[in-house]
């Protein structure tokens, strides 16, 4: 855990490195400079794109019977997007099972919003992994090495086949894993361990709910683009669309290196080596990933954070049994 505290600090150097190398009072110009217009429509965007997120989830809910409506959905998603920014690890996210626990067991509260995060860095990686190749065949340019991209897919594809046989490798470590379980939680350790493995197994094995995840995943991906094209024209930059088709999914991959907070200084050092292969200034990349960061990252936290307020997650002192309402 120090070690991965230590890792995020990279992100913020790199951030800090950067700001003594541009001119940001210039930044800080274009950015306040820009089109209210575009701002607006660019906000719209972002709550859309948020909903087929949502969608994603409550469709995941559902084949565990587990109903909300759209609006209860997209609010707890928003709860948990505010929650995942202020943890470490974007833990924060998983307060969505605890929310609709009068619904659902908490297992499988867990269980859907681990097959909605695990879907979402899948779709994540391979769109990323896209979008740099793209960089390489149409502007010549090599954000991260093939061999680090590779290596990342190849860790992911292992992490998703070893969880298929998680059960196996329980019942082999099931032994050391119980004596670091306290003996108040131990009774229902392994029936709720095992319920939350048949939950999210179930999920991953639906076809039906893969493919509207992958549709959704799509679509959240074009909307993506189609924002950052009006952040682009807020501050009066014209990108090729195949350029924003290969920058978008990169920069969402910058958000899961360990290096960083939601993507700081990883992201920027990205979006300044793109701007780059079209001559574009340095000052004006990071106008425009510091408006991204804005506009698809704190906006949407605001709001989360006003449900928070209206709506506080309540902890009880002892999480010892999990109740069907």
């Amino acid at each position: 855990m120090a070690r991965k505290r230590y890792l995020v600090l990279i992100g913020l150097v790199v951030l800090a490195f950067i700001f003594t190398q541009f001119n940001m009072e210039q930044v800080i110009q274009i950015m306040l400079s820009a089109n209210p217009g575009y701002l607006v429509l660019a906000i719209a965007l972002v709550f859309f794109s948020t909903l087929t997120k949502t969608i994603k989830w409550q469709q995941a809910l559902g084949e565990t019977k587990v109903f909300l409506t759209l609006g209860q959905a997209f609010r707890l998603y928003l709860i948990g997007f505010f929650l995942s920014i202020v943890t470490p690890g974007r833990v924060g996210d998983f307060a969505r099972a605890w929310y609709i626990k009068k619904k659902a067991r908490l297992t499988v509260g867990l269980a859907s919003v681990f097959f909605d995060r695990l879907f979402d860095v899948g779709s994540l990686i391979v769109t990323g992994i896209a979008g740099i190749l793209l960089f390489g065949f149409f502007f010549h340019g090599k954000i991260l090495p093939i061999e680090i991209v590779l290596g990342v897919l190849v860790l992911f594809g292992l992490g998703i086949t070893a969880f298929f046989f998680l059960h196996r490798i329980f019942r082999f470590l099931k032994p050391l894993v119980l004596v670091l379980v306290p003996d108040s939680y131990r009774s229902d350790f392994s029936k709720n361990a095992r319920e939350f493995y048949d939950t999210t197994k179930k999920l991953l094995k639906t076809r039906m709910l893969l493919a509207k995840a992958t549709v959704l995943s799509i679509a959240y991906i074009l909307l993506a683009i189609a924002t950052a094209y009006l952040l682009a024209q807020s501050i009066g930059l014209e990108l090729p669309w195949l350029f924003l088709v290969a920058l978008v999914p990169s920069m969402a991959l910058a958000d899961l290196l360990p290096i960083s907070i939601l993507g700081l200084g990883s992201r920027e050092v990205i979006v300044i080596y793109a701007f780059s292969l079209l001559a574009l200034p340095a000052e004006m990349a990071l106008s425009f990933s510091f408006l991204m960061l804005t506009i698809g990252y704190l906006v949407l936290a605001l709001v989360g954070f006003v449900f928070f307020i209206l709506e506080p997650l309540k902890m009880p002192r002892v999480m010892g049994k999990n109740k069907e309402a």
